[in-house]
């Protein structure tokens, strides 16, 4: 069964978004991992757990009263349960927080992930270009929104 839970253990937030196949592929170009400190207090970090052991973690954090930004990281070897990951994290948010959209920027690049999301009722909004350095090269970022 997986479970997802606020957790406040850094250790464990730097743990999945500082392992190194998750990195190559969040992190923009020029990004420090010393730099990149997970703010358990004034941000919702949530663990994923299955049987004890950690799939992934993910960060919500409020960008306006009504709206909170969300990004999954799920470790490669668990990404069979991304599916069901993604429907647990919205549920958590629904009764967790007061929040009534959820919101996201995902580079373009990355359609997996865009596809993904919008199988969960995603909608597209718009495109920010230019945005996010990544293998030398700008990149447009897809916003994507969810209510709930």
């Amino acid at each position: 069964m997986i479970n997802i839970s606020r957790t406040l253990d850094i250790g464990l937030c730097m743990s999945v978004v500082h392992d190194d196949r998750i990195w190559a592929t969040t992190a923009e170009d020029g990004a420090n991992k010393v730099q990149c400190i997970p703010d358990v207090i004034n941000e919702y970090w949530l663990a994923v757990e299955r049987f004890g052991e950690c799939l992934g973690v993910i960060r919500c954090h409020a960008m306006t009263t009504n709206v909170i930004q969300c990004h999954i990281n799920i470790l490669p070897e668990h990404r069979q349960h991304s599916k069901q990951i993604g429907q647990l994290a919205i549920e958590w948010i629904r009764e967790n927080t007061e929040h009534q959209k959820i919101y996201t920027q995902v580079p373009a690049i990355c359609e997996n992930v865009i596809k993904y999301l919008v199988s969960f009722g995603f909608n597209e909004e718009g495109e920010i270009k230019n945005y996010w350095l990544k293998g030398g090269k700008l990149h447009s970022v897809t916003i994507l929104t969810k209510d709930l």
